[in-house]
């Protein structure tokens, strides 16, 4: 995300990969990331066709502030559901 946030422009999964340091994960790590990120709407898909069929063009769709907002959100739910915990995010 935070290569995404710091690029102007939409990014291909290759772009990405190399953006992150390619040597340091698979690039199919990086796609299942991206679809899973996608699906949980972090990021926005635009489909792009040409030579070699359709590509996949990412952008971030929430702001990193958001995100803490989610997860934290998502963190205190899950607490209370389990732990019957009241807990107030500050």
């Amino acid at each position: 995300m935070e290569f995404l946030w710091s690029q102007s422009t939409p990014k291909r999964s290759f772009d990405i990969w190399h953006g992150v340091g390619a040597g340091a994960i698979s690039r199919a790590s990086i796609i299942n990331s991206l679809h899973w990120l996608r699906d949980l709407g972090f990021l926005s898909e635009t489909t792009k066709t040409g030579k070699g069929g359709h590509r996949g063009l990412y952008t971030a769709a929430k702001t990193k502030e958001e995100i803490i907002d989610i997860v934290r959100h998502s963190v205190y739910e899950q607490l209370d559901h389990d732990f019957d915990v009241q807990v107030e995010p500050n």
